[in-house]
């Protein structure tokens, strides 16, 4: 019995730990994933929002935009994105065996401000 709940013990971290990448979830920074903001000022948040390579563009939008209705608990009067990147693709060549980069990739993120309507 003992042997069997090890065995299974096991199978379960392996299978934990293989599971497929994802595109990045709804979440404060973690890892170099997810949004953060500061306050600019009273009515006014800068927000960032960053994604790994599976990240859509309109997914980062639509995260940008979750954030902006909590910080202004509904009340959004203006946005604007100012700066955006979507994720670009390695191109490259094989040399012998060796797979040498030719541009660097990036991951996507967006870059904006809210300001939220005066309570």
């Amino acid at each position: 019995m003992l042997k069997q709940s090890l065995c299974l013990s096991a199978l379960m971290g392996i299978l934990v730990g293989c599971q497929a990448p994802i595109s990045t979830p709804y979440q404060p920074l973690k890892n170099n994933e997810g949004y953060v903001d500061r306050k600019v000022s009273e009515n006014c948040y800068e927000i960032q929002v960053r994604g790994n390579y599976l990240t859509t563009y309109p997914t980062l939008v639509n995260h940008f935009n979750r954030r902006a209705n909590e910080l202004c608990k509904g009340n959004i009067h203006k946005i604007t994105i100012v700066e955006e990147k979507t994720t670009s693709i390695n191109d490259g060549q094989i040399t012998g065996h060796v797979y040498v980069s030719t541009t660097v990739s990036s991951l996507p993120y967006v870059v904006g401000q809210v300001i939220c309507k005066e309570s």
